[in-house]
Formats: structure tokens, C-alpha cells, sequence
């Protein structure tokens, strides 16, 4: 049966590998393909469509990174549910310690440090140059929703990447997420009841605690938050990252995603994107916005500190036409928060290609990076390393070591040694970010977290 549904154009522009993950992903949303359908082998269809292995499982292992099917033990590759796209999946385009000093450390593992050799400084520096020596675009106040070239460019741009279903007309933006949230909120009109993960977005939870919102924890399991406390809470507000969620830290299956989308949907409760680092996964493709599901029910929001660099604040927002008519009653009374320089700087340098070819460098550094880590991990602290995890998204890892020590004695151990770490949640006890310390010191690093920690193994 599967067969029928595969659209293979050899001449295409489009990979091989693309073209099998559309035609399956396309006939188990139209149900063509049920629960449990059994799929080909990877060898009998490289061999039906006379493809390479190779090709059939990058297909494959997107999907099965998606959820559209599970690789089952001894039985192969099975479509994993019955989905059905919600409605509204096309948009209809319009006519932790705040006053922490700054330190430099010897090793730095933290969140707030970034690889600055993936970002093309030299173009950048060249953009941002050329926009100060033209004054007549620096004579004006930049423009309250954002500059018109940028949120054409973040059109374009969101689609590709990321599959964001907008026009530039319902993009907002600002100096980052927090001052995107105040305007989010601003438009509700109301105390809001937030539900959000416990922990997962500090800056997120500051923002509604000050504008006095109730938050309420949601509950979790191994997909993500529960459909069914969204139906019981009823919140205004459902606040998440599906690209890293639940007790594992992983993807969020694509069932999962639908069916949030539907419970928020029958309570009247709008889910905010919140999409850290999505354009950064490099095991597997970057797997599509929720927004992309159904745009009337999510608020998408992207950045770019992370991506590509701190300094440069620079946040959007795409908004569902509801909010937008509200959005459009008050935005004449906001400023723009956001470098009216940086952002034609960012508006060309998406344009010509820049960001894309950053981000591609950026995969290849991150992905070789985790690998670095864990092995160097694996390596020094051998059978004392009870288990490890890799968290694509938030550019961490996370080791459970068989210590003495708690999570919160190693973080302050580390940092008295100069060793700069994330401070832990969940059940493991060290997290470390590897975006910002250099390839080539990581087995240092390590060998120096060993000695740190040695007496206590």
C-alpha cells in the first residue's frame, strides 16, 4: 500500500531522502497509512526505488524523530498513530540570579556563552557599517512592530526553516523574548492563569510574575505535558518548547503536539511557541513549528542571541489574527525596543544568505562538539558515568555521575575551581553547555572536572 504514496522524481532538485519523508509523512496525515502499518525494510525499499540505504534512513529516522513511526525491535518500522492535521494549519496571509557579576572563567559550560566562530563577524561588521554611513535611515524612529525589510525577511525565512505559516504583517518584533511576552500580554487585557513547565523558563515566569499572572506547573510525562490537565486547568496561556519537553528533554512527537492543539483549542486557551535554538538540531533535520499546525492557536516566537550572537537582541513574534486586531488598536503607543541598525543588518544577511550558511556551520560545530564531550565523558569517568543524555535544542548535556556529592555540591565545587557549569534540575546531577568553550579544550576541561570530583567517586 505504501507504494501508492511514494512520489519519487529523480530529477528533482529536492533530495531523494526528502522526497520518501513527504510522501509517508503526507499519507499518514491523510490516513492513508494507519497505526501500527507496517513499513518496508530500509533494504527492500532502497532496493524497490533503486535508492541508496542510506537515503531511506535519513527518511526514516526523521520520521521516527518527528513520531509519524517508531522503529519497533525485531519487527521493524511501524506508523506510530493515527494524525490528522488540525484546522487552521494554513495561514491566510493579510491584504537565575539577575544581578550575577560578570566572570570569565577557565572553563566555561555555561548557557550564556556561544561559539563566535560559526558567526560571520566580517560580513556582519560590514552590514552594520554600511547601514551607519546611509543617515537618511537613521533620521527616523525605527518602526513599533519592526522594521518592514526584516519582518519580510523573517517571512520568508521562518517558513523555510522552520515552517512557520505567516505574512510579515502578523510579525512583531523586539529586544527579545521577555519584552515580546510584556506585549503578549499586554494584549489579553486580563489577569492570565499561565500553564508552563516548572523550571524550563525562568526568564518566561519572571516576566508573568511581574505583570502578577497565576502560574500553574503543568505535569509531565515521557512526550511532554498532559493534553488532559490543559482540559481541567483551563489556562489562558499554554507556555512551551516542543523541541525540548517532557522527562527526557526530547522532541515532542507529532500526536502529542495535535492533540495539545485540540484540548487548548476546546478551552479557548492560546499556546505560546516559545522556539529555542529549533533551526539547531543537527542529528536530524530541524522539526517543523507547532504553529505550523494550526497558526490561529499558537503564537510562534523565535530569536537570534543564541543563534547568532548575544549581543545582537533581536525577537519575534508571530501572532494569530486575533491578537493581531487587538495588536493593531495599541501598537502606536509602543516603542521599537529593538536596534533599528541591527535589524536591516539581520534583514540582509538573511536575504543574502548569510544566516543559512552560518547556521549550517553552526550544526557541524554543535554536533561535533556533543560528541567530543561524551566521549571525553565516557573516556575519563568510565563505570562511574551511570548515564548521560545529549539535549540538541539547549546546546547541553546532562551526566549522572555515582558521586558522594549532590547536584548543587559539584555545581559549587566546579565553580570554585573556575569551572563554570549549568545549574541541575531533573534527575541528573552535572549539565554542561557546550556552545560556548572551544573544541579543542573540552579534554582539558573534562580531565580537570575529573580531578575536581575525584576524592568523591
Amino acid at each position: 500500500m505504501l507504494y501508492d504514496y511514494l512520489q519519487i522524481d529523480k530529477n528533482s532538485s529536492v533530495p531523494l531522502y526528502q522526497q520518501i519523508y513527504n510522501s509517508i509523512k503526507t499519507a499518514v496525515e491523510q490516513g492513508a497509512l494507519s497505526k501500527d502499518t507496517k513499513l518496508p525494510s530500509i533494504r527492500k525499499l532502497s532496493d524497490s526505488l533503486l535508492v541508496s540505504k542510506t537515503t531511506v534512513e535519513s527518511a526514516y529516522h526523521q520520521l521516527c524523530a518527528e513520531g509519524y513511526i517508531r522503529n519497533v525491535p525485531r519487527s521493524g518500522y511501524r506508523v506510530n498513530a493515527e494524525i490528522t492535521k488540525t484546522e487552521g494549519n494554513v495561514f491566510r496571509s493579510e491584504s537565575t540570579n539577575p544581578k550575577q557579576e560578570h566572570r570569565i572563567y577557565r572553563f566555561d559550560f555555561g548557557t550564556k556563552a556561544v561559539d563566535n566562530s560559526t558567526a560571520n563577524l566580517k560580513v556582519w561588521k560590514k552590514y552594520v557599517r554600511d547601514i551607519l554611513n546611509r543617515e537618511y535611515l537613521l533620521n527616523t524612529y525605527g518602526e513599533p512592530q519592526g522594521e518592514l525589510s526584516l519582518r519580510k525577511s523573517l517571512e520568508k525565512y521562518s517558513f523555510s526553516v522552520r515552517g512557520v505559516n505567516c505574512s510579515e504583517n502578523n510579525i512583531v518584533i523586539a529586544a527579545g523574548t521577555q519584552l515580546l511576552l510584556y506585549i503578549l500580554c499586554g494584549l489579553m487585557g486580563k489577569e492570565l492563569k499561565i500553564a508552563i513547565e516548572k523550571g524550563a523558563y525562568i526568564q518566561a515566569e519572571q516576566a508573568f510574575r511581574d505583570l502578577r499572572h497565576n502560574i500553574v506547573y503543568c505535569p509531565l510525562d515521557k512526550h511532554g505535558v498532559i493534553p488532559d490537565f490543559i482540559k481541567n486547568e483551563k489556562p489562558d496561556f499554554l507556555v512551551l518548547n516542543p523541541n525540548s519537553t517532557g522527562k527526557d528533554r526530547k522532541a515532542m512527537p507529532i500526536e502529542r503536539r495535535i492533540k495539545l492543539i485540540k484540548a487548548a483549542k476546546e478551552v479557548h486557551c492560546t499556546i505560546v511557541e516559545d522556539d529555542y535554538n529549533g533551526e539547531l538540531r543537527y542529528t536530524t533535520r530541524p522539526i517543523p513549528a507547532m504553529q505550523s499546525l494550526d497558526s490561529n492557536q499558537v503564537v510562534y516566537i523565535g530569536s537570534f542571541s543564541k543563534i547568532l550572537l548575544p549581543g545582537v537582541r533581536i525577537g519575534y513574534m508571530v501572532l494569530p489574527h486575533f491578537l493581531l486586531e487587538k495588536y493593531r488598536t495599541v501598537s502606536a503607543y509602543y516603542n521599537q525596543t529593538a536596534s533599528k541598525t541591527e535589524q536591516l543588518a539581520l534583514s540582509r544577511y538573511i536575504d543574502e544568505g548569510k544566516l543559512e550558511a552560518h547556521l549550517r556551520k553552526a550544526r557541524k560545530q554543535y554536533s561535533l562538539k556533543s560528541q567530543k564531550l561524551c566521549e571525553c565523558m565516557k573516556s575519563r569517568f568510565k563505570n562511574k558515568l551511570l548515564k548521560y543524555r545529549i539535549n540538541e535544542t539547549s546546546l547541553t548535556a546532562d551526566f549522572l555521575l555515582n558521586t558522594s556529592l549532590s547536584e548543587t555540591d559539584i555545581y559549587t565545587l566546579l565553580l570554585n575551581q573556575d569551572i563554570n557549569t549549568v545549574k541541575q534540575r531533573d534527575d541528573f546531577n552535572l549539565t554542561l553547555s557546550f556552545s560556548g568553550i572551544d573544541l579543542e579544550k573540552i579534554e582539558e576541561a573534562v580531565d580537570c572536572i575529573y580531578s575536581s570530583l575525584l576524592t568523591s567517586l
